[in-house]
């Protein structure tokens, strides 16, 4: 049963009909269906991780049982001690590797940051992602290193960029010297077909997202807190990369109101390759602080400076 594979049962099954196996079936290899593995924060590197009863102690530790499409599911804090796990190891997602893993936590919504929360604190990146159609969803993040939270494709691959991440219903919290919570390709390599959606971000020290995307990628419906001095997007523009991105329907806010910027971008971007669009901006000195290297109508839609829309040129 396709639906069993890598579960450990408490108990028994019984079936009381016959079951008959047809020819015409779909194998378990056609469906990409692979194993489960579950982490708490009482959990044991000890135990086998198949249920949630025996789940490993750290995302680190699952992930190097991990094959090809298997599943990580972050369980919430237990009751005894409501403690983030600590996570001082980077979290590594190899080229080919981990092709289609998914690493979904038991948090609902990202306004309900806590219920299944990882703490870093080292200067190093918490996830890289060098794999294709890797999904990250519903846990919280607690930045607190000089550091990144999420790396994707962040070094020129030998074969190929990892494409088709997606990152959603998150919430990314940067205390201190936390510099970025997601960087996304670099100039020369970037990360096609990414989505980052329904995410939150607040307070990190540099920017809470830096791009350079491609071939229909999109940042949409997030929310962004923008720190002292700091960028909501960073986004990198044309220069060997492909700029197609999408940044749709965001809210910024920020403390900062001289010196906080909603989107930066590195460079005019080429008319055609990025749309910037019903994005809203909430305290921020004038348009410029909303988008910065000018507002141009070849790539903005309508956009908003708390309620007067943004004047592109």
């Amino acid at each position: 049963m396709a639906w069993l594979k890598g579960q450990e049962l408490d108990g028994y099954v019984e079936i009381s009909k016959k079951v008959r196996f047809m020819n015409d079936v779909q194998s378990l290899a056609q469906n990409l269906v692979g194993d489960t593995f579950y982490v708490r924060d009482n959990g044991s590197n000890s135990a086998n991780g198949k249920s949630p009863g025996k789940a490993f102690l750290t995302v680190y530790y699952a992930l190097s049982k991990c094959g090809a499409y298997d599943k990580i599911v972050i369980l919430p804090q237990s009751s005894t001690t409501l403690a983030a796990m600590v996570e001082d190891n980077t979290i590594a997602l190899a080229e080919g590797t981990h092709n289609g893993v998914k690493i979904i936590g038991a948090m609902t919504s990202f306004n309900t940051m806590g219920p299944c929360t990882i703490h870093s604190h080292v200067a190093q990146p918490l996830i890289t992602i060098q794999s294709h159609a890797v999904e990250l969803a519903n846990f919280c993040v607690y930045l607190q290193g000089a550091s990144t939270a999420i790396q994707v494709n962040p070094t020129v691959p030998s074969v190929a960029a990892a494409w088709r991440t997606h990152i959603h219903d998150m919430s990314f919290l940067g205390v201190g010297v936390a510099l970025t919570a997601i960087d996304v390709g670099i100039v020369g390599s970037d990360a096609p077909a990414t989505c980052i959606e329904r995410c939150a971000f607040m307070e990190f020290a540099t920017q809470s997202i830096n791009c350079s995307m491609g071939y229909m990628s999109a940042i949409k419906d997030c929310h962004f807190q923008v720190g002292t001095g700091a960028n909501g997007i960073t986004y990198w523009t044309n220069g060997t990369s492909r700029p197609h991105c999408l940044i749709l329907g965001n809210k910024f806010f920020t403390l900062d109101n001289t010196n906080g910027v909603g989107i930066s971008l590195s460079a005019t971007p080429t008319a055609g390759y990025l749309m910037i669009d019903d994005n809203h901006f909430v305290n921020f000195n004038n348009d410029a602080h909303c988008i910065s290297a000018g507002t141009n109508a070849d790539y903005c839609g309508v956009n908003y400076n708390g309620s007067a829309a943004i004047t592109t040129a």
